[in-house]
């Protein structure tokens, strides 16, 4: 009972705060801070250990790329023979 008493009391203080979530004055948003990753150079990337990922490096950000599948290795041979 003492318990539902002082939820109340919560609820009935919280209703009559106003934030800045009820005003409609203020449509003004802020983007959000996002943390900035050091840029990556290609020779960042050569003294790197080899752990059998493959890397790629897009304006200095350092991506992750999956190896192909083996559908994939048969078809660019395929192309190869036909090309050369």
């Amino acid at each position: 009972m003492r318990v539902l008493q002082r939820f109340r009391l919560l609820a009935s203080f919280s209703s009559t705060i106003t934030t800045a979530q009820d005003t409609h004055y203020d449509d003004a948003k802020m983007r959000r801070v996002e943390a900035v990753k050091p840029r990556v150079s290609f020779a960042d990337l050569q003294r790197m250990p080899d752990d059998g990922n493959r890397y790629e490096l897009y304006d200095g950000e350092l991506v992750v790329v999956p190896s192909p599948l083996l559908r994939h290795q048969i078809v660019a041979g395929r192309l190869y023979e036909a090309f050369v």
